[in-house]
């Protein structure tokens, strides 16, 4: 009789620190569950020079913690550091859960024709980890460092041609969207976009030579970028970063109609070209 108390005791004991152990986990904060939004995000709603209503899904939030230009209100302290007061630092506290328009160069994803006005969502796992394992590592990295994620096909009912292999990029968390579009404009067959939002820069950047008064071309070592005036438009200032905003090239002094700069010593990436007032993007790939 004493053994069978004994371990009576025991097994009370036991279901005891279960029950204890239950109730604390039960009330412990679950960080896995959501994202602690911090004390200085703020969610901009409105472009204060349009009063056009902007990021009403709090798709976005800004970090005021440390920025040039506070303000009590958010809107202002929003575009006063990324607007028309824009500088380099800003992008880096600027953090969205999509808005990411993501396009492969290549059949990454191939998916079975829908009705156009579906909701098709995929993950990485949808990718052709066979003909392009590159494009399927890179996204699983995405995964690891940002956190869980899903693409929608944008034109569902396409299966073939470049329609198809339109995406749209949505995050469970915040993330830094500049972080995110160099990570994945940086990829070999992937280039991304910040789309559907007011241009961070104060100008929109577009692609090469499309719609503008110079040209752009880089050498087959990609050691130099040659910069040509194709309607009589004379180079007055050129200056580049990179897509979060460092600052590696600037030059006021010049009034030409041709310009070279030395790239050899920029590493992989994409980067914005400033000419004048006109904004381009450009990819180094070492």
């Amino acid at each position: 009789m004493k053994k069978k108390n004994v371990g009576t005791e025991h097994c009370s004991v036991l279901v005891c620190a279960l029950f204890v152990f239950t109730v604390l986990f039960l009330c412990l904060p679950q960080q896995a569950k959501a994202q602690v939004i911090d004390t200085c995000w703020c969610f901009p709603l409105s472009y204060p020079p349009t009063h056009q209503l902007v990021n009403q899904d709090s798709a976005i939030v800004f970090d005021t913690c440390g920025i040039r230009y506070p303000s009590a209100n958010c809107d202002s302290a929003y575009w006063n550091n990324t607007g028309w007061n824009y500088y380099p630092e800003a992008k880096g506290k600027v953090y969205a859960k999509y808005y990411w328009d993501v396009r492969f160069a290549v059949p990454a994803i191939v998916l079975d024709s829908v009705r156009g006005d579906s909701l098709l969502y995929v993950t990485h796992d949808a990718i052709d980890s066979i003909n392009y394992p590159n494009i399927k590592y890179g996204f699983k990295q995405l995964e690891t460092i940002y956190g869980t994620y899903r693409l929608r096909k944008v034109h569902p009912d396409e299966i073939t041609g470049s329609r198809s292999r339109y995406f749209r990029l949505y995050f469970d968390n915040y993330v830094k969207f500049g972080e995110v579009e160099y990570y994945l404009d940086t990829m070999y067959n992937v280039y991304c976009e910040f789309a559907n939002w007011p241009s961070l820069t104060g100008s929109d950047v577009n692609d090469n030579n499309i719609n503008s008064d110079f040209k752009i071309e880089i050498d087959a070592s990609q050691s130099f970028i040659k910069i040509l005036s194709i309607n009589n438009l004379r180079i007055k200032s050129i200056r580049i970063h990179t897509i979060l905003g460092e600052l590696l090239y600037y030059s006021s002094l010049i009034d030409n109609d041709n310009y070279i700069i030395n790239i050899n010593n920029y590493s992989t990436g994409i980067y914005i070209l400033a000419i004048n007032k006109q904004n381009f993007k450009f990819f180094i790939l070492r």
